[in-house]
């Protein structure tokens, strides 16, 4: 068996991955960065440097990736921005799992969308579903109010925080003259 040029195996690998994402253009990843190397014994490509992933409307920076073609999940590093619509993520590093559509980041995690920031070491982003739980010291805060606990999920769409576990929530007096309000 001869071994191939890597730029065969380059090309090898992005005419699959168009192939694969010609059947389904939901699923497209895009990936830019300024070095890109891949091993083709584990099927997985090393993105170094400026690395920017988009797949539908979801944009993720970082410094570096690996993607995991196999398990279909890209794990980047360093500066971490990830953005959807109007919500943005910070953190020092995140998996991305691109079949579930769902984002695992560690690492003062920070999210914002409006006047809704979470903070917290840790949090799984539903991006479909566009609500997030914070985990590991998590703390959100709106204009006036402010929610901790073990966790706290940000339901986006509906504008809507929910905290459990060793839960305090502090409302201010605004919050709680406002009509319709209720606190769960």
């Amino acid at each position: 068996m001869s071994m191939k040029p890597f730029w065969v195996w380059i090309f090898l690998f992005l005419v699959g991955t168009s192939l694969f994402a010609s059947r389904r253009p939901d699923l497209t990843i895009d990936v830019a960065a300024d070095v890109f190397s891949l091993d083709a014994n584990t099927n997985q490509v090393v993105a170094k440097g400026h690395v920017v992933v988009k797949q539908r409307n979801v944009v993720v920076k970082g410094d570096s990736a690996l993607y995991d073609r196999a398990a279909d999940k890209v794990h980047l590093t360093g500066r971490v921005v990830l953005t959807q619509g109007k919500t943005v993520m910070t953190c020092t590093q995140i998996e991305v799992f691109g079949v579930e559509n769902r984002v695992v980041a560690k690492g003062d995690v920070r999210v914002q969308s409006g006047e809704i920031i979470g903070t917290s070491g840790g949090a799984d982003y539903f991006l479909d579903d566009d609500y997030v739980v914070l985990w590991d010291r998590p703390e959100v805060k709106t204009l006036r109010d402010l929610a901790t606990g073990d966790k706290v999920i940000i339901d986006f769409k509906k504008q809507f925080i929910r905290s459990s576990g060793s839960s305090r929530l502090s409302l201010s007096k605004q919050s709680l003259q406002k009509k319709g309000n209720s606190v769960q």
